[in-house]
């Protein structure tokens, strides 16, 4: 039997029938409310769900190559999670869906998808790493967004140095929240107002942080297709 799929869904739930249901690969409330606010100016009532993933990196990224292949774990890991929940737009649950059920059966779903769902499930995985930038730690955060199709749409960006009082533990592999938590009684400042935050007296946030970096990765797959529009580009290959 498949061990149950924890997930929590961000507010609110009335989104418009064609629009994109949104999966996020982490349970994490920055990162899930930070793609809802970096969809809200196109998409204001959007259905975002988060899940719980794995990254397939250390808990403590230290390189930016390592974030970024956390976050296209995370995005992958959601995406598969999200197929396999959501059916229709009347948000099914794919079990209860006898059109899918037959699909999934005969090994179909993945190459027909469903067909009585008229929403596209889209997912987003965000990692937040740290990386060397010659002697000095700097934090690097790296935004997927994927379609069903697999297609991926990359965004990088969060960067700002490391205070030294904090490296020795970060070396240690010691992961950056529960370093920063230790000086706030435990507190789970990572759920919360982040690094940045503490750093800047929360005249920024890490869901700001993160929302910036999703709007950019977002941006890409909305705009996939500008290059069409210009007669000169639309005769050429595009591999972008």
């Amino acid at each position: 039997m498949r061990k149950k799929t924890s997930m929590v869904q961000s507010r609110p739930i009335s989104n418009k029938p064609n629009d994109p249901i949104w999966v996020v690969g982490s349970l994490n409330p920055v990162k899930i409310n930070a793609v809802r606010l970096a969809l809200a100016s196109r998409w204001p009532s959007a259905l975002v769900v988060g899940f719980e993933t794995e990254s397939g990196v250390p808990a403590q990224p230290m390189s930016d190559a390592q974030t970024r292949k956390g976050s296209i774990n995370r995005a992958k890991f959601a995406l598969t999670c999200g197929l396999d929940k959501y059916c229709c737009s009347q948000k099914k649950f794919a079990q209860d869906c006898s059109c899918c059920f037959s699909l999934k059966k005969k090994n179909k779903f993945k190459e027909a998808g469903c067909h009585c769902r008229s929403q596209s499930i889209m997912s987003v995985g965000l990692e937040g790493g740290l990386m060397k930038i010659g002697s000095k730690l700097w934090t690097t955060i790296w935004a997927c967004v994927m379609d069903e199709s697999g297609q991926k749409y990359l965004a990088n960006g969060g960067r700002f140095l490391v205070p030294n009082c904090l490296t020795n533990q970060l070396y240690q592999g010691i992961e950056m929240g529960e370093v920063v938590a230790h000086y706030f009684q435990g507190r789970s400042v990572k759920t919360q107002e982040g690094l940045i935050g503490v750093m800047t007296k929360k005249f920024l946030d890490r869901t700001e942080l993160y929302q910036a970096i999703v709007k950019l990765a977002v941006g890409q797959w909305f705009g996939r297709d500008w290059w069409q529009e210009i007669p000169e580009l639309a005769e050429q290959p595009n591999d972008a």
